[in-house]
């Protein structure tokens, strides 16, 4: 009881830190202390709102662990009308602070839900929530979201598990396949450790080294890009002229002089196009 009472005295204490820290640009005393007052009441009431999240986890934990796992979604469903992963996020705050007193008293429990979700991920290590509280004493309030992922990320690479060249190359591999044959090999050759990280499992880095020998071991095992089809000239066989050859020649008609015309009529004894055709045969012949 004593040591509940120790840590409300500490809260209160924070809240009136935190409120005395604004500036609330008044000049009159009286209108000062009644901003400040105001302030802390609102802080309280913001305080059981978001304080309530370790409560509710604990509750639907228990009634998880009481319930089978499909009696459980329905009723989620049926009685509150949640999304099993908004009951989730309550669970997972009460399972990384399984004690509520330093759940409060470390400040976590003034935070924002939002917040607390970003601190009470699985993947968030100790030392960013540790980062994350020292804030919290020194400013008085709590960073930001952003700012708290951020934490947790470079936190996160710090003690992240360094991932061996075999690991590394079934990643490489896994990447090379995902892309088109032919810029296969380029693509590999240009990704870098941090584009690969994606592929990576939880809680590993990949060293960018490491990632370089992978990337040559995988472009070696790569059979050579096909060479490209040359593009096969027309040709035409002695006794066949396509109808689209023949209608293009015949649209060029005006543009040929009389000389010409006469000289196809010759080929055809007295038929431009048997002319045409037959001349088409000589030039193939001699192709």
């Amino acid at each position: 009881m004593q040591r509940q009472f120790q840590i409300e005295q500490s809260q209160e204490r924070q809240l009136v830190q935190l409120a005395k820290a604004f500036n609330y640009n008044l000049s009159d005393e009286i209108d000062q202390e009644e901003a400040i007052e105001t302030t802390v009441a609102v802080l309280r009431i913001h305080k059981q709102l978001h304080g309530a999240a370790w409560d509710m986890g604990q509750l639907l934990s228990e009634q998880k662990a009481r319930l089978d796992h499909g009696t459980f979604g329905k009723w989620l469903n049926e009685v509150l009308h949640w999304e099993p992963r908004y009951a989730q996020l309550y669970m997972q705050i009460f399972t990384r602070w399984p004690d509520k007193e330093l759940y409060l008293s470390s400040g976590v429990g003034l935070m924002d839900f939002s917040k607390q979700i970003a601190l009470s991920s699985d993947s968030a290590p100790e030392t960013a929530t540790q980062r994350v509280i020292d804030i919290v004493a020194e400013r008085g309030t709590a960073p930001s979201v952003r700012e708290i992922k951020a934490i947790v990320k470079e936190e996160q690479v710090k003690v992240a598990v360094e991932l061996p060249l075999e690991t590394t190359l079934d990643i490489v591999r896994k990447y090379a396949r995902n892309q088109a044959v032919d810029q296969r090999a380029e693509r590999v050759e240009a990704v870098s450790a941090e584009a690969l990280q994606t592929l990576a499992p939880r809680g590993t880095k990949l060293a960018g080294a490491i990632v370089e020998q992978a990337k040559v071991k995988v472009l070696e095992e790569m059979p050579p890009a096909p060479a490209p089809v040359p593009a096969q000239a027309k040709q035409y066989s002695p006794s066949y002229v396509p109808a689209d050859e023949q209608d293009r020649l015949v649209t060029q008609r005006v543009t040929l002089s009389g000389s010409q015309w006469n000289l196809l009529s010759q080929l055809g004894d007295g038929d431009w196009e048997r002319g045409l055709k037959r001349l088409l045969e000589r030039v193939a012949e001699t192709e």
